[in-house]
């Protein structure tokens, strides 16, 4: 699931509004007809943070469901998603919010070059 509609989902259901200038990224609600009504969970931790869980199921993925642990302190930022589905279980955290990356490009020597495999 995009993070966009994840963050969609956790606005609406923790009474979070939206920055203007994130508006344009959130898919209209017929996007996601396949989710089921979303249900909060009792509250918990996620790494020591307060956060409260919503779950949704994706019927168009024969029952599949998401947890997002969304925080319920300071800004509502979404720590962690769960999806458990029939074939597979996957766990994605966010921390770090607000604060800057420092992302560079590998060193030359760390890259293949994989333009003539399978040739």
């Amino acid at each position: 699931m995009p993070l966009h509609l994840a963050y969609r989902l956790a606005r609406g259901l923790v009474g979070v509004r939206a920055e203007p200038r994130f508006d344009h990224q959130f898919r209209r609600a017929d996007d996601v007809a396949s989710f089921g009504v979303a249900t909060k969970g009792e509250p918990t931790k996620v790494n020591g943070s307060p956060a409260i869980p919503l779950v949704v199921t994706d019927e168009a993925d024969k029952g599949g469901s998401y947890t997002f642990y969304v925080a319920t302190e300071g800004k509502p930022y979404i720590l962690k998603v769960v999806y458990k589905g029939a074939e597979y279980r996957s766990t994605t955290s966010f921390s770090a919010f607000d604060k800057p990356l420092d992302v560079r490009p590998p060193a030359k020597a760390d890259v293949l070059d994989a333009s003539g495999i399978g040739r």
